[in-house]
């Protein structure tokens, strides 16, 4: 049977898809050697043989003796090869081919990830009308932009320019993929690098970065050299670089903060633009801390749904604990709370009430003479008079030394199963910090 492969089509390709005639070739005849093992009286040991110049395809099989002992070859191209092993060298060729083409792709882009590419939005990928996953044309090949990637905010259309992050690279069945992402963190961060030459060239670090896409995003930034204002850096002449990115990220907004690795001095900065009068650290195993606002700045710190307070506990990794100033003042805050349940001291309103009794037949002037600091009575010793002050109920706030030590005094009551606590109002605006993978360390 006369069956000839097209050659001036294989070199077409080679020409399209950059794969070489010489592999084109190799597979062709892989497939067809395939093929005609699955034909009845098919020899074992038979070869495939591919003319470059004419395109002609032979099957030779072993000749032998017998002992078994190879002898020669023989043609043993089937007569109905040609349907058979078209059919088998078209499926197994587009197969080959798809691969050839994501080997190129992955080579094109393997280096890419993690990365920002420009691209044109072509079309709606998939034919569900409702699909809101995008082809983008990203130059020699086409990748995809999948709606949960996509900034939530922003409505793209067929023929916007946009930038994305190069987030995979993979082989799939159907091919080489390219995915893409507008909405990870490094997309926000290597759009700094590309607008803050300080940070592309290494004088200022970008060390942490939490964002909730198309709403807000805290970047933390450091640098080791004392003459580099590394926040200016970002935000540039008259506010140009940070636009920028803005801009680029359809109006998110944009919190620069400088790193610090005194925990509470970062935590302060992180809450910006709330201003903040201190931070406590409760604890630094747990990473718990307690930010003091004056009162007219809380909902600033908290922000709308708690955004605020949740992006610093993810750029910091502490869980932050939002305090007023009149809260403090009037102990209105855990520990003075646990030290109040335990009868360490007194819930403002009885220390207010609470008087000492007037000895007997003194007058109320006489008392608040006393209370005053006047000499003791005759007879009354000094000493007598110290151990009445002493006894004295504190109005004032409990310092947060007094309150840690009030705290383990309720843990030991707690144990020993003698304390009833009440239950607490006014809860806090209190946010844990999640797990992230922008973990904020001092730099090397």
């Amino acid at each position: 049977m006369d069956f000839k492969i097209q050659m001036n089509e294989l070199r077409a390709l080679e020409t399209e898809l950059g794969v070489s005639v010489d592999v084109l070739m190799t597979t062709i005849q892989d497939a067809l050697l395939h093929a005609y093992m699955r034909m009845p009286g098919a020899v074992r040991g038979a070869r495939v043989e591919l003319d470059q110049k004419t395109g002609g395809v032979t099957v030779w099989a072993p000749e032998v003796d017998e002992e078994d002992n190879v002898i020669g070859e023989f043609d043993d191209t089937p007569n109905d090869f040609g349907r058979i092993a078209t059919t088998t060298a078209k499926s197994v060729i587009a197969q080959r081919l798809r691969e050839a083409e994501a080997d190129r792709v992955l080579g094109s882009f393997k280096h890419k990830k993690g990365e920002i590419v420009s691209g044109v939005v072509q079309r709606r990928a998939g034919r569900d009308a409702d699909s809101r996953d995008l082809i983008v044309d990203v130059g020699e090949h086409e990748a995809i932009l999948r709606a949960e990637e996509q900034v939530p905010t922003e409505h793209l259309h067929r023929g916007d320019h946009i930038r994305a992050l190069v987030l995979d690279v993979a082989v799939t069945p159907r091919g080489a993929s390219v995915r893409l992402s507008r909405t990870h963190p490094d997309f926000v961060r290597r759009l700094f690098e590309l607008e803050v030459p300080e940070i592309g060239d290494g004088t200022v670090e970008l060390v942490a970065l939490s964002r909730e896409p198309g709403h807000r995003s805290k970047v933390a930034v450091w640098s080791a050299d004392p003459s580099v204002n590394p926040k200016g850096a970002c935000i540039g002449h008259n506010g140009q670089r940070v636009r920028a990115v803005t801009q680029e990220l359809g109006g998110e907004k944009i919190d620069i903060v400088d790193y610090d690795d005194d925990p509470a001095v970062f935590i302060a900065e992180s809450l910006s633009p709330a201003q903040v009068v201190r931070v406590d650290i409760l604890s630094k195993d747990h990473r718990q801390s307690r930010a003091v606002v004056p009162d007219g700045q809380a909902s600033l710190a908290i922000g709308k749904e708690a955004q605020n307070v949740r992006l610093a506990a993810k750029l910091t990794g502490w869980s932050i604990d939002i305090r007023k100033e009149s809260d403090m003042a009037a102990g209105n805050y855990p520990e003075a709370q646990a030290a109040r349940a335990a009868g360490i001291i007194a819930e403002p309103h009885e220390a207010a009430a609470e008087i000492a009794e007037p000895a007997e037949g003194a007058e109320p002037a006489e008392v608040a003479v006393a209370a005053e600091g006047a000499e003791p009575a005759e007879g009354t010793e000094p000493a007598e008079v110290a151990v009445a002050a002493e006894e004295t109920v504190v109005t004032e706030p409990v310092e947060p030394a007094e309150a840690t030590e009030a705290v383990e005094a309720v843990k030991v009551a707690a144990a020993a199963g003698t304390l009833d606590t009440p239950a607490t109002t006014d809860a806090p605006a209190t946010t844990d910090a999640p797990a992230t993978t922008e973990t904020a360390e001092k730099p090397e």
